[in-house]
């Protein structure tokens, strides 16, 4: 097995654990806290995602740099990588501190009403928020550790430490607000000690990968990386401002119940980027070296290869979201009245994750060229045609509205932007990535999943449920996999050593 190979098991393992957990644990919350409580944790995960946004593209520079060293000799290279990573880390740790001062200052005048007009809203404590607030300041460098696990090229140990942090995150979570008391306070003081295990975790393994000592701080290097990391920053900000503006929308235009609802729907929609992030951090440091490299003809070989496999991924999930929706989300959460409310919701929002999903190898492009003006530039328009067409999508379609303007921002990323990535960078790939990586894996996965569809009937029984939904998307998985021609050779070649 190669090394890429290897990277991208090791990926999926922990990434597959963490999917897990966010599938598992969110309908415990919600029972233990309520819907509307649970539209709490939802309007949190939001706010975190954009608090993510202090890193400023100091993660993502990391990590190409990390990966560009380690082609190298690593011997000869520790001391540049405990620079760097001691440059950006002091960097982040500041960062980090000073918006959680904000945002623990201002803690008494961010709780209170939120979500809804009308007397709908619901009253979350200035306890509530500044734990909040602790559990972000220590979570936010988390992404900086493991970025750099990656650039060294320890997937494992980064999984390994995911999936064990996550797990007493998770788990330790329901737990408390099983003994304890099931109240927002128990659940976010655990989520503080959760996220202190989860960033020291990685600080360690990184510690001991670049060797011992600590380096030094160097303004120097930190100036030197700064238009990369400050360009990355502003597509990440704006695309984050993208992905998770709905969730504000919808606390500000509706009720607490269809927060809560919206937010279990886009935990079952979105889930598919558990499946991308596994590869696009195997990829993204291979195409880094490659492209240091010069080697062209290998950078197009591994481009293409991973989209196929990207598409094998997310679209037999994506299949079976938008063709049986309702048998998931009652299978998942025992509702079948969040089913019926939560299952077109739930399958809009899976069809633009599986096409952001497809971008991803693009943007691992754009980003191992260190060329990332086009990215911007698509953000920016983006931003100033959605962002003021939601308020009109969920006035007037409701949460399916909110969960629309996901699906088209996505589709014009894939019909607009696309096009001229390849013909920046890799010219005359665009049909083929259209045809070969896009279309083949991802009809063949709706017509697996649609043979099921058809041929067995509705059942009612939870049970029995999950057996139809796996067998949905073990016949989805089957077919995308023969039709695309990455893993269909994968397929023979394994067939034939036995």
């Amino acid at each position: 097995m190669s090394s890429f190979s290897r990277h991208v098991a090791a990926n999926y393992l922990g990434r597959v654990w963490m999917a897990a957990l966010g599938l598992v644990f969110p309908p415990i919350y919600a029972r233990l806290l309520g819907v509307e409580g649970y539209g709490v944790v939802g309007l949190f995960m939001a706010v975190a995602a954009l608090a993510a946004l202090v890193d400023l593209g100091l993660s993502s520079t990391l990590q190409r740099q990390l990966a560009v060293l380690s082609a190298s000799d690593p011997g000869a290279t520790r001391a540049r990588m405990r620079e760097l990573v001691r440059t950006f880390e002091v960097a982040l740790w500041l960062l980090s501190f000073v918006v959680a001062a904000g945002l623990w200052a201002a803690g008494p005048a961010l709780a209170g009403r939120f979500g809804g007009e009308g007397g709908h809203a619901l009253r979350v404590t200035d306890t509530v928020v500044r734990l909040a607030t602790a559990t972000l300041a220590l979570q936010l460098p988390l992404s900086l550790y493991h970025a750099a696990l990656l650039g060294l090229q320890r997937p494992g140990a980064a999984n390994l430490a995911m999936a064990a942090t996550g797990t007493v995150r998770w788990a330790g979570a329901a737990l408390a607000l099983v003994i304890v008391a099931p109240t927002l306070e128990v659940f976010f003081a655990w989520q503080v000690l959760g996220a202190a295990l989860q960033t020291l975790a990685p600080l360690w393994l990184v510690r001991r990968a670049v060797g011992p000592g600590v380096g030094r701080f160097s303004s120097t290097t930190l100036r030197a990386h700064g238009t990369f990391a400050s360009t990355s920053w502003a597509i990440t900000a704006l695309g984050a401002l993208l992905t998770q503006a709905d969730k504000f929308f919808v606390a500000r235009l509706t009720t607490p119940a269809e927060l809560g609802l919206y937010a279990l729907a886009s935990v079952a929609g979105m889930g598919g980027q558990q499946l991308v992030a596994p590869l696009f951090v195997a990829v993204f440091p291979r195409l880094s070296q490659l492209v240091a490299r010069g080697d062209t003809a290998s950078v197009v070989q591994l481009y293409h290869r991973a989209s196929q496999l990207i598409a094998v991924a997310v679209w037999p999930v994506t299949a079976v979201l938008v063709l049986f929706a309702r048998e998931v989300v009652h299978a998942w959460t025992g509702d079948p009245r969040v089913a019926a409310q939560g299952a077109a919701v739930v399958a809009v929002l899976a069809l633009g994750t599986a096409l952001n999903g497809m971008m991803s190898v693009p943007w691992a492009l754009q980003l191992a060229f260190g060329q990332l003006r086009l990215g911007l530039r698509a953000n920016l328009v983006a931003v100033l045609v959605f962002l003021p067409s939601m308020p009109f999508l969920i006035g007037r379609f409701g949460l399916v509205g909110a969960a629309s303007s996901w699906l088209l921002l996505n589709l014009g990323y894939v019909v607009f932007l696309l096009p001229f990535v390849h013909a920046a960078w890799l010219p005359g790939q665009s049909r083929r990535w259209y045809v070969e990586d896009l279309a083949w894996p991802a009809a063949a996965a709706f017509a697996g999943a649609a043979v099921v569809r058809v041929a067995v009937p509705v059942v009612v029984d939870r049970v029995a449920m999950f057996g139809v939904v796996a067998l949905a998307a073990l016949a989805a998985l089957v077919c995308s996999a023969l039709a695309a021609s990455t893993s269909r050779r994968w397929l023979m070649s394994g067939l034939r050593a036995r």
